[in-house]
């Protein structure tokens, strides 16, 4: 055993893992060496929990076939949701008209706590007709890059990689390797030209915002905007205050001076402008 074979054994050791493995399978295999070299470990308690470790057998443009296991873990109890824009605002509205009650003469802390509880409830109630609670439906992406070329060359991956695995002459492996490559050069072409049309595409307000959500997802972060050095702001705050300094220069304190116009309403500025908080 060399050095890093020690190294790993001392990790086993201290860590208390397990070494998950079953068979003699292959994990690395090229024309001029084969071992198992890919190894996979867990602890105590989550190896009890792992089955079904397998290698698997189809190549995945790697000379390191990919491993599959399962892990028995219990069921997710479901999650529910509601559709608001498939629900009818209309009927939720008349529901809970409905059931409203009329005001009261008088009023105390008591009867004002059982009227909060009387009005969340008709709420639910009102929503449970218009927009009804649904289990959520875990959907995936379909990879629009994906086609009748990248389906072909796929194949053909499959096809050299099944006569080397015969055969394991250096002619096949070479012929393998060429298959290896010329499909991952297709779907990095692909992926790229699918990744400009996204950013093309996003000609209007609104998926400009979902573009946006996208890059912050999870994270509070400022607009994408930059400053006059072509800088990102780096904080919400700091995109408000250039944003408002760009279109509304001279805007004075937290209110911001929009240009007067007789269908909206605020409070009118000494010089005949619209003033409102932001």
């Amino acid at each position: 055993m060399n050095k890093r074979g020690e190294t790993l054994e001392d990790l086993i050791f201290s860590k208390n893992l397990t070494i998950i493995y079953r068979g003699i399978q292959l994990t690395f295999i090229t024309c001029r060496a084969a071992s198992t070299i890919d190894v996979t470990m867990a602890t105590g308690e989550t190896a009890n929990l792992i089955w079904n470790w397998r290698v698997y057998p189809d190549d995945f443009s790697s000379d390191h076939r990919l491993i599959e296991f399962g892990i028995r873990i219990s069921a997710q109890a479901p999650l529910y949701s509601r559709n608001w824009k498939l629900g009818d605002f209309s009927i939720f509205r008349k529901s809970l008209d409905e059931m409203m009650t009329s005001p009261l003469k008088s009023w105390s802390a008591r009867i004002l706590e059982g009227e909060v509880e009387h009005f969340h409830a008709s709420i639910l109630k009102a929503l449970n007709k218009s927009h009804p609670v649904q289990p959520c439906k875990a959907s995936l992406r379909k990879a629009t890059w994906w086609n009748k070329e990248t389906e072909k060359l796929r194949r053909e991956v499959k096809v050299s990689s099944s006569r080397f695995r015969k055969s394991r002459s250096e002619g096949n492996f070479s012929l393998l390797v060429a298959a290896r490559r010329s499909f991952s050069k297709l779907i990095r072409k692909l992926k790229r030209k699918e990744w400009a049309n996204f950013f093309e595409e996003a000609d209007s307000t609104e998926k400009m915002a979902g573009l946006n959500k996208f890059f912050q997802e999870g994270e509070n972060k400022a607009l994408l905007v930059k400053d006059s050095n072509g800088e990102f702001c780096t904080t919400p705050e700091a995109s408000i205050n250039l944003l408002m300094d760009t279109h509304f220069p001279g805007s004075v304190g937290h209110m911001a001076k929009l240009p007067c116009c007789p269908h909206v309403h605020g409070n009118r500025g000494p010089r005949g402008g619209v003033y409102f908080a932001y």
